[in-house]
């Protein structure tokens, strides 16, 4: 997995006062970088508190005691975290004070890489600084370097005009900009193919005429990687399928969606032993 900072919804030059829904905020997202799956996210008015967040998502959703390997594109936020989050308390050895803090346990894998620019801003190096574990075993698994968290920044800003630099669609609400990066999220992660996720289509010898422009990959998305789907899903699929977010203002009594199978999404049981299309479910779905 890859943990970075992502963007900021507003710079320090729009004159907004610093507040718990106006100012500058850190979006941190974690995703894994075989499948390119953006795991989870989190956003706060700090590196650390918004990376802290994430981590909690991660162990609370996958019960998990310990961090994954991880590799980081932020400043001093990810081991920090990681030990608020995941760290023990050393046991009591019976000699000197008593130990209070909490502190990293031994298997963790952590490496921090940091672009730095030169005074001119012509050159930049990029120094690989491992934090947890052993240098000859977390390089070797995490000194790829962090070029698809690069790639999936650059991704965030085209499909995501609030993040965009120096644009004019920025966020004036904190509640619409959490909203719309949860949209972009779901639609990168089903909806999305990536060129690096592609598979080659196994052709078996047959004595049976080859078609001229017979297709030779299988373009993948994220979820399909990870082996939650089998489809490429599509926009109306996914507003039908996903469930109605209730918004705070919203009157009680909204239909909520029903439950849809992932590996086949056209059909989905009511309750009732009746199969519906996913349109009639998500209308007649149990409150």
């Amino acid at each position: 997995m890859a943990c970075g900072v992502t963007s900021r919804t507003r710079g320090k030059k729009s004159n907004h006062a610093e507040t718990e829904d106006s100012g500058t905020f850190w979006r941190v997202t974690l995703f894994e970088t075989d499948t390119r799956l953006r795991v989870c996210r989190s956003f706060a008015k700090s590196e650390l508190a918004a990376t802290e967040a994430v981590f909690a998502q991660v162990a609370e959703r996958h019960k998990m005691d310990a961090p994954p390997p991880t590799v980081s594109d932020g400043h001093n936020g990810c081991g920090a975290a990681m030990i608020e989050v995941f760290g023990q308390v050393p046991e009591y050895k019976g000699v000197g004070p008593r130990p209070k803090h909490k502190s990293a346990v031994e298997g963790w894998q952590c490496l921090k890489m940091v672009k730095n620019q030169s005074e001119d801003r012509s050159t930049a190096h990029c120094p690989k600084v491992v934090v947890f574990g052993q240098q000859e075993e977390v390089l070797p698994l995490l000194g790829h370097g962090t070029v698809h968290l690069e790639r999936s920044h650059l991704t965030m800003r085209n499909f995501n005009a609030r993040i965009t630099r120096k644009g004019l669609g920025m966020s004036k609400k904190y509640e619409m900009h959490q909203l719309s990066a949860a949209w972009e999220d779901t639609y990168y992660n089903f909806c999305h193919t990536a060129r690096t996720l592609k598979t080659p289509i196994m052709v078996e010898c047959q004595n049976l005429p080859v078609p001229k422009f017979q297709p030779k990959w299988i373009h993948r998305t994220p979820l399909m990687a990870a082996q939650i789907t089998n489809v490429v899903w599509s926009v109306n699929e996914l507003l039908y399928a996903l469930p109605v977010f209730m918004h705070k203002s919203a009157q009680s009594g909204h239909p909520k969606s029903a439950k849809v199978d992932t590996q086949n999404r056209r059909k989905v049981d009511t309750g009732n032993g009746v199969k519906k299309s996913v349109k009639e479910a998500t209308h007649t779905g149990s409150k």
